[in-house]
This record gives structure tokens, C-alpha cells and sequence, in this order.
């Protein structure tokens, strides 16, 4: 009995020994196996591939790679630089630690087959190198068809289920000045949908198969370099079958109260709010966008956006500011970028500024948000084709007024020049007040805006144009000393044009005139040439035309030569 039992176990010691001598003789074999597909893939003169370290568990089906370095071939990245490629942006990532789950030892001997269940990549730094420069014509090339594959011997099939980043970090590098343009960390990435599949002509070789592709980011936050703000997204998705970005409920806040911040400012600076329950972007290719550098883009939709401005005006303007008018910014975008329509659906969007001497903020509301931008590019073909940029905006002024907003603007013209014109509907002048009062220092008492059109025409030097402006009614009180507001100080002791058309019949057809303040934007230029219209309709002194209506005729009977300045 005590014979057969030290039998055992020494049967039991021997299949041990054997078992973890299989471990270690199989380990061997893999590790050769993959140096051997390094050493390959190495010789072909586009990357070089690196591993640390290997262990392998045969009995579990686990395989780990320490020290995981995929890069450009020196000689290759050197051309690269220079523009001596055809590509305008490669690529190069380092791992810490990349394990490979559920694989079969015998699948991989016998059936040269690799199945991976899971593969888990910890430590990740992905760098894109973006070149300023690089080759457009055609090059004859004779491995043109390996560019895309990947080259592993002695397998004939590939699956991966999915792949699984943890810890990673994401870089976008100019290649000649070696600048980082963009940095990203984050904790977890899922990528499914991603088969290796054998190249049908040439032996060796797998094509990526991208066509069930699936890239998920979960619960992201990202804070800005300056600390000021925090963005925060559900879900970043995409879809290679649909060429489709999802961000969904994308969040972009103040790290403290808005007005805190405002005063941290040496100037008058913005502070932004914005959030939106969706953001897609269709069109998004994402092969043609790595292989040639260019962002193309169908539709961006964002979906029921809130969107905040707040300016603390008691800070001093920075007077050396130069900011451009958006055709202008296109124009000059290293970035190659052409957007089709920029849809806008359901938002709102609220500005408000704090002025010196009023406890309430000046407060401008547009709901029921809808706006349509169209041909946003920076593609030099477009640029001189005599293409426009174009924004169709439609809402609710202050909650109740209708508004309707066409603006183009030009992109091959020598002084960048501009035309917009808008409509305002229905509505009692009080409802104004929240935006109008801290502003200018001029309250509303009474009146009614039956409707107000105007058309301008500009450059960023300035606008002219004309408005028509219907109401009846209008009664206001204007603060006298209002300081540092000297916008309507001349209606302080001034009879007011109390409606238009008057009693008489007499329509008054205001002239808009701005001169631009060079360091302010062109909200400021679109908000003053239309206060512009409005003061020179109520100021019996202000420039305009007086037309005279009879019988629902209007004919024009006089030309006023004053000038008001505002």
C-alpha cells in the first residue's frame, strides 16, 4: 500500500515537472516565433518593432509582452520629415504591458490559427506625427499592395474579439518642429470589430478588415492645460461602417462660477459654457483623415446645445487684440479642413455682461435655436473657387421675438468682405429691456415693435446698410449719466420718434453705418450696425430716408444729409 502510493507519487512529481518543462520549452518556441515575425516585419523598412519581454501560460491561454515599441523605420520617418512620402501623418506607439487572453497553444502549433478573446494593452502612448509637407503625385510603387497589410508568416488566419486600452495617452506631433499640437490621456478604450483577414494574392500577408470597426471611449473628463475648464463626455463613439463620430451628452464648464473666473482676467475675456446632449459627426473617414492629413466632413450635428458667453465690462479692453471674422481664421488654417453643413437643432444660447453701476447683468436670450453653416473649409481649392461661407440662424429673440439671420461671407475677395441681412418680428419693447437697459442705460416703458428688416453690406473695416423698423407707441427712460455709456446719450433731452410709419404716413428708412473697433469681433460689428439702424429710426436727428405711404404705396420723398455718430 505505502509501495503504491510513493508510486503515485512519483508519477504526479514526473507529470509536474513535465507539465511546467511543456511551460518553459513552449515559451521558448513563442518567443522564437515572435522574434523571428519581428525580425521579418523589421526587414521589410517601414517599422520597427520591439518587445522587452514574453511569458507565456500555456494552460490558461495567456500570453504577455512587456515593453511593446511600434515605430517608423528611421530612414522612412527621416524622408517623412522632409516630404519625401506620399503621407501626411504616420504613426508610432510604445506599450507597458500588452496581454493577449484566451488563445489556444494548439490552434497557433497546428492550425496556424491565432484567437485572442481578449487583448489588454496597459501603458499606451500613441503618437501621430502630422507633416506639413509631403509628395501629392502619384509614385510608382512595386509593394503598393503590402501598404495596407501586415505582414506575419506561417499564420493563415486571425481573429481578434476585442481589444481592451487601459491607462493610455494620445499625442498629435508636428513632424518638422516636433511641437505637440494635441495631448489626450485617459484611462480605458474598447476596440471590437477588427479581423485580420489572409491577402488573397500575396502569401504572408493580412488585410486590416476594418468594416465591422467599433472604437469606444466611456466616461471621459478632460481638463484644459490653463485649469479653467473641465469637459466632460458619456460616450465617445465610432463607426467605420457608418463613417460616423458620436460624442454624446459633451459637457464643457468653468472649473469654478463663471463671474469668478471673469475676474482673473487681466481684460475683458470671455468666459464659455457649453453643453449639448449630442454631437455627430458623419462623413468621418477615418482611413482617408490618418492617410492624407485632410479633415472632410458631411454634416457635424449638435443637437439641443446650450451655450453661454458671460464678459465682466468693467475690466479694460485689450486694445492690441486683433480677432479675425471666421472667413478670415479659415483662410489662415494650417489645417486642412472642409466641413459640408454644420447643423444647429433646438438650442439656446445666453449672453450676459456685468457693467459698472447696475447689480443686474445685461442679458441676451436667443431659444428655440436652429442654424444651418455651410462650405466651412480651409482647402485652398475651395478658397479660390469663389465658394462662400454661409450661416442661416433662426430663433426667439428674448424669448419672444422671431428672428431670422442670413449671413454669407466671402472667401476669394481681396478685402474679405461680408453681407448679412434679418428680420425681427412681433413683439413688446419691454421684453428688450434685460438686454438693452444695462447696456446703453435706456429702459422701456411701452411700445410695439411690429417688425424690423434690415440688409448690410462689409468689410472688416466696417458696414453700411439699411433698416426698417415698424412700431408704434414707443415710451423710454433714458439715464442721463451713465457712465462710460455713451451710446444713446443724445436721447436724454431729445424728443423721440414716437412710431414708424407716422400719423402722417411718413416711413423712415434708417441708415446703418458702423466703423468697426478693430479690437473687437464680428458679433460686436453685427450687434452695433444693427443698434446703428435702430438709433438713427428713433432719433429725429438720425440719418435716413423718409418715404411716404399712400394707398399701400411707398415712394420716396426725401433724403436726410445728417449724420449721427454713435
Amino acid at each position: 500500500m505505502k509501495s503504491t502510493a510513493k508510486k503515485w507519487r512519483i508519477i504526479l512529481g514526473v507529470i509536474i515537472v513535465l507539465v511546467f518543462s511543456i511551460n518553459s520549452i513552449l515559451s521558448v518556441v513563442i518567443s522564437n516565433i515572435v522574434n523571428t515575425q519581428l525580425e521579418e516585419i523589421n526587414n521589410q523598412g517601414k517599422l520597427h518593432i520591439t518587445v522587452g519581454k514574453i511569458n507565456l501560460n500555456v494552460f490558461v491561454g495567456n500570453l504577455n509582452l512587456k515593453n511593446v515599441s511600434v515605430k517608423s523605420d528611421s530612414l522612412f520617418f527621416d524622408n517623412f520629415k522632409q516630404g519625401n512620402t506620399q503621407k501626411a501623418s504616420t504613426s508610432e506607439f510604445m506599450l507597458s504591458d500588452l496581454k493577449i487572453r484566451g488563445f489556444g497553444i494548439y490552434d497557433i502549433l497546428v492550425n496556424k490559427k491565432i484567437y485572442a478573446r481578449k487583448i489588454i494593452a496597459n501603458g499606451l502612448q500613441l503618437n501621430l506625427y502630422k507633416s506639413d509637407k509631403h509628395l501629392n503625385k502619384t509614385i510608382s510603387d512595386s509593394n503598393d499592395k503590402k501598404s495596407d497589410s501586415l505582414f506575419i508568416k506561417g499564420i493563415n488566419e486571425i481573429d481578434f474579439n476585442s481589444i481592451v486600452f487601459d491607462d493610455f495617452e494620445f499625442r498629435i506631433i508636428n513632424a518638422q518642429s516636433a511641437d505637440t499640437i494635441f495631448s489626450y490621456k485617459e484611462k480605458e478604450c474598447e476596440i471590437t470589430g477588427i479581423d485580420l483577414i489572409a491577402h488573397p494574392t500575396i502569401e504572408n500577408y493580412f488585410i486590416i478588415d476594418k468594416e465591422n470597426l467599433i472604437i469606444n471611449f466611456d466616461e471621459q473628463e478632460i481638463n484644459t492645460n490653463d485649469g479653467n475648464y473641465k469637459i466632460v463626455l458619456n460616450k465617445i463613439k465610432y463607426e467605420y461602417k457608418t463613417s460616423s463620430l458620436l460624442l454624446a451628452n459633451f459637457k464643457m464648464n468653468p472649473t469654478t462660477e463663471k463671474a469668478k473666473l471673469a475676474s482673473t482676467y487681466i481684460y475683458n475675456s470671455e468666459v464659455y459654457n457649453f453643453e449639448t446632449d449630442i454631437i455627430q459627426l458623419k462623413g468621418f473617414h477615418l482611413d482617408s483623415i490618418l492617410r492624407t492629413g485632410i479633415v472632410k466632413l458631411d454634416t457635424v450635428l449638435i443637437e439641443n446645445p446650450t451655450i453661454g458667453i458671460y464678459k465682466d465690462q468693467t475690466k479694460p479692453f485689450n486694445l492690441h487684440k486683433r480677432p479675425k471674422f471666421l472667413n478670415q481664421t479659415l483662410k489662415a488654417l494650417n489645417q486642412p479642413l472642409h466641413i459640408e453643413k454644420v447643423l444647429i437643432q433646438n438650442g439656446l444660447f445666453s449672453y450676459w455682461e456685468k457693467h459698472e453701476g447696475f447689480n443686474e447683468l445685461m442679458t441676451l436670450d436667443i431659444t428655440d435655436l436652429n442654424a444651418e453653416i455651410s462650405n466651412v473649409t480651409s482647402l485652398k481649392e475651395n478658397l479660390t473657387s469663389g465658394s462662400n461661407l454661409t450661416m442661416n440662424i433662426q430663433g426667439k429673440l428674448s424669448k419672444v421675438a422671431p428672428f431670422k439671420l442670413d449671413i454669407l461671407m466671402h472667401y476669394n475677395t481681396w478685402n474679405n468682405s461680408f453681407s448679412f441681412k434679418g428680420s425681427v418680428g412681433e413683439a413688446n419693447f419691454v421684453h428688450f429691456n434685460p438686454a438693452i437697459f444695462p447696456a446703453a442705460g435706456v429702459k422701456f416703458d411701452d411700445g410695439k415693435l411690429q417688425s424690423m428688416n434690415f440688409t448690410v453690406h462689409g468689410t472688416p473695416a466696417g458696414s453700411n446698410g439699411k433698416m426698417t423698423m415698424l412700431y408704434h407707441n414707443i415710451s423710454a427712460n433714458f439715464i442721463k449719466e451713465h457712465k462710460k455709456k455713451k451710446t444713446i446719450s443724445w436721447i436724454g433731452n431729445t424728443l423721440i420718434v414716437e412710431s414708424n410709419p407716422s400719423k402722417r404716413g411718413n416711413l423712415r428708412v434708417a441708415e446703418i453705418e458702423f466703423e468697426r473697433v478693430p479690437y473687437k469681433g464680428f458679433g460686436n460689428l453685427l450687434w452695433k450696425s444693427v443698434m446703428s439702424g435702430m438709433v438713427n429710426t428713433i432719433n429725429p436727428l438720425g440719418k435716413h430716408e423718409k418715404h411716404k405711404i399712400e394707398n399701400e404705396k411707398v415712394s420716396k420723398v426725401k433724403h436726410t444729409k445728417r449724420k449721427h455718430k454713435i
